[in-house]
C-alpha cells in the first residue's frame, strides 16, 4: 500500500511539476493570453487527474484513493475560475464515470480542493511576494478536502481515517508547495516580461533625452568650445548577457536593455 502511494506521489509531483514549468512556453508559444493559457492548463491538470485516477490505491470495494486533488488544487491557486473549471470538468467526470461505492465522495473531494485553491488565491493575491510558508499552507490546507470521506459509509470512512488519513496529510504538505512554488516563479516571471516590454515600449520621458538627442547636443556644445560638463552620467551593464537569450527568449536582451536605458 505505500510502495503504491509514493509511487502516484512521483508520478504526480513529476506531471505536475513538468506543466508548472511549462507555463511560460505554453503563454509565449501557444497562447499568447493568459486567459487561453489558463483553460489549457487546466485541462492538461484535469488530464493529469485522470491519470491518476486510472492508477489507484482500492481502499475497499468500489473505493478508490489516489493524488488527483493536487492538480485540482493548484488549478484553482494559480489558474484562475478558466482553469478550474476546465481541470474539474475533466476530473469530476472522470470520477463518475468510476462508479463505485466512494463516487459521490470522491466529486464531494475534487469540488473541496479546488475551492481550497479559489479561497488560498484570494488570500495570497496581493502578497508582494509569497513566502515558502505560504506554499506550505496550501499543502496543508489541500488536506481540508478529505473532509469528504464523510460521506462514505462509516466502516470505510473509519477504515480510511485510521490507517489512510495522516498519509495522505503528510503526501499533501510534500507535494503542493514545491509544485505552486514553481508556478508562482513562472507566472511572475512572464509578468516581469511583460512590464519589461510595456515600459520599453512606452515614450520617453520628457526630461530624458534619446541617444541621438544626446550625441546631438554633445558634439554642438563641443564644437562651440563651450564649457559643459555633466550633470549626472549612469553606466548600465547586462551581466552575463549570453544567459539571457536562452532562458528568457530571443528578443530579451534587447528588451531588457532599452527597458533599463529609458529608466
Amino acid at each position: 500500500m505505500t510502495i503504491s502511494i509514493l509511487a502516484d506521489y512521483a508520478s504526480s509531483l513529476a506531471l505536475v511539476l513538468l506543466l508548472a514549468f511549462a507555463y511560460g512556453t505554453i503563454h509565449r508559444l501557444v497562447t499568447r493570453a493568459r486567459s487561453s493559457t489558463n483553460v489549457l492548463l487546466g485541462s492538461l491538470f484535469g488530464l493529469v487527474a485522470l491519470m491518476q485516477m486510472h492508477r489507484p490505491v482500492q481502499l475497499a470495494e468500489g473505493v478508490i484513493a489516489d493524488l488527483r486533488n493536487v492538480p485540482i488544487v493548484l488549478a484553482g491557486a494559480f489558474l484562475g475560475w478558466q482553469g478550474v473549471v476546465a481541470a474539474l470538468g475533466i476530473a469530476m467526470a472522470t470520477r463518475f464515470s468510476l462508479g463505485g461505492v466512494g463516487m459521490t465522495s470522491g466529486l464531494i473531494g475534487i469540488a473541496l480542493a479546488a475551492l481550497i485553491g479559489l479561497g488560498w488565491q484570494a488570500l495570497t493575491k496581493n502578497m508582494d511576494r509569497r513566502s515558502p510558508l505560504t506554499f506550505l499552507c496550501l499543502g496543508l490546507a489541500t488536506s481540508g478536502s478529505l473532509i469528504a470521506v464523510l460521506a462514505l459509509p462509516t466502516p470505510i470512512m473509519m477504515l480510511f481515517l485510521t490507517n489512510h488519513g495522516l498519509w495522505f496529510v503528510a503526501l499533501y504538505a510534500v507535494t503542493v508547495p514545491p509544485a505552486a512554488w514553481l508556478l508562482d516563479h513562472e507566472i511572475r516571471r512572464l509578468h516581469d516580461e511583460q512590464r519589461l516590454r510595456l515600459s520599453a515600449s512606452g515614450q520617453m520621458p520628457a526630461n530624458v533625452m534619446g541617444w541621438d538627442a544626446f550625441t546631438n547636443e554633445v558634439r554642438a556644445a563641443v564644437a562651440a568650445g563651450t564649457n559643459v560638463s555633466a550633470a549626472g552620467l549612469l553606466h548600465i551593464v547586462m551581466r552575463n548577457p549570453q544567459n539571457v537569450q536562452p532562458t528568457r527568449g530571443k528578443t530579451a536582451r534587447a528588451v531588457a536593455s532599452d527597458a533599463l536605458r529609458r529608466r
